[in-house]
């Protein structure tokens, strides 16, 4: 009896004009919601799933398929995982045991993800594996309401002609031709009224001649001129026309505006063709925000963060080769110290102190590696401190710039006791 309505069950479930895979089932491998593997293998057993439809939502993590060998001699699998409202989230179909057919990826409410053809590859479903596989012909994308996002094509895995990628309301809004995988020819980006935004050259998958872009009345917002990657001249025009910056023999700034306010947001210092030296972030109202140095691509020396509207820095931090190193400090928005410490390869390092905002000392600590190794921590206006660290053990207290307490925290080798511990 209780074989019969575990049976019934299933056809219910999978109904019997489903996706079956093909061929007969020869064997199972079920992954249950507590992450239980059971591997099914007798014809018995397996006479009821023959009949169901992986498709369709099932009380699964995932399931494996195995199918008898075909005229070719080749044995078929379909593997099958679930999100954890019994959607189907992933399908992949296999031959001898390597990916080989159709992989399709759906989204939580059921509707369908990506669409592609895979070749060959690990036969599984994880990142690792997903990094293997070789794709062929037309891949799509798809958002959460149905709407397809991009068309991209392969040939053998390698990137072959247009990708196309599109606005929700269905125009284009971006067109990236491919030829052997690498981007060739000019790049064209436009917005959701099919208007062109951007038209960039590229030739053997670097920048190669004109790049040039537009504002939303058709007026030219910059305009760029690439050698081998390398910028050699540009110009750059707000909405009104005038020009906001130049670069000439590889030297001088590059601009970039904000999409919306179209507003200047950041200056890019240009050296040698290539960004080096000086960035500056800009706010929406036009004030100076931000202010960096870029060598060789990574940051170096000092990063200031201005109050808005204000020349007075807010944050001062030190960076080496992208790293944090060196002095990072802080200001109250009248100029007063706010704190003060130091960073060795992203880690704490050294003194740290911080002061209330009347200037009184709120604490001063001592750090190796990020770990506290002592810290004294003191109530406004008084010399004597509140509690203690030794050694990397004690309690720190924190207070608000105003000498409120926030928050009492207990540490034990240097770091700080989460709850319960």
């Amino acid at each position: 009896m209780k074989s019969y309505i575990f049976t019934a069950l299933l056809l219910f479930l999978g109904g019997c004009a489903g996706r079956t895979g093909g061929g007969d089932l020869i064997n199972m491998q079920i992954i249950d919601r507590n992450g239980f593997t059971e591997t099914i293998g007798s014809k018995e057993r397996l006479s009821p799933y023959s009949r169901v439809d992986f498709s369709k939502p099932q009380p699964y993590q995932r399931v494996l398929r195995v199918f008898s060998r075909n005229e070719e001699g080749k044995s078929r699998s379909v593997l099958t995982s679930y999100h954890p409202n019994g959607q189907i989230w992933q399908w992949l179909d296999s031959i001898d045991g390597r990916a080989h057919g159709n992989f399709q990826e759906w989204h939580a409410n059921g509707r369908l993800r990506i669409d592609l053809h895979v070749i060959d590859g690990t036969a599984d479903l994880t990142e690792l594996a997903q990094k293997s596989w070789l794709f062929e012909g037309k891949a799509a994308v798809f958002d959460e309401n149905g709407n397809l996002q991009a068309e991209i094509f392969y040939e053998k895995g390698v990137l072959s002609a247009p990708s196309l990628h599109y606005h929700p309301n269905g125009n284009l809004q971006k067109r990236v031709p491919y030829v052997a995988g690498e981007i060739d020819g000019e790049v064209e980006l436009f917005n959701d009224q099919g208007k062109l935004l951007e038209k960039i050259s590229y030739k053997r998958g670097v920048k190669e001649g004109l790049a040039s872009g537009y504002w939303e009345n058709g007026q030219l917002q910059y305009e760029e001129v690439y050698e081998n990657a390398f910028l050699k001249t540009a110009r750059y025009l707000d909405r009104k026309g005038a020009h906001v910056a130049t670069i000439d023999k590889g030297t001088g700034f590059k601009a970039q505006f904000d999409p919306e306010s179209g507003s200047l947001s950041e200056l890019h210092e240009c050296q040698g063709g290539r960004s080096e030296g000086v960035v500056k972030l800009f706010s929406p109202g036009g004030c100076l925000k931000t202010v960096y140095k870029i060598k060789e691509g990574m940051k170096e020396g000092e990063e200031r963060e201005y109050y808005p509207g204000s020349a007075l820095t807010k944050i001062l931090c030190t960076w080496h080769e992208d790293a944090l190193q060196g002095p990072i400090k802080t200001w109250y928005p009248d100029g007063s110290a706010e704190s003060s410490c130091s960073y060795h390869q992203n880690k704490k390092q050294g003194l740290s102190f911080a002061w209330y905002r009347d200037g009184d000392l709120m604490l001063s600590e001592e750090y190796h590696q990020d770990s506290l190794v002592a810290g004294s921590y003191f109530e406004r206006g008084s010399k004597r401190p509140i509690s203690k660290v030794v050694n990397g053990k004690g309690l720190a207290s924190l207070f608000d710039p105003d000498g409120i307490l926030n928050k009492k925290i207990p540490y034990e080798g240097g770091l700080p006791l989460l709850e319960g511990q």
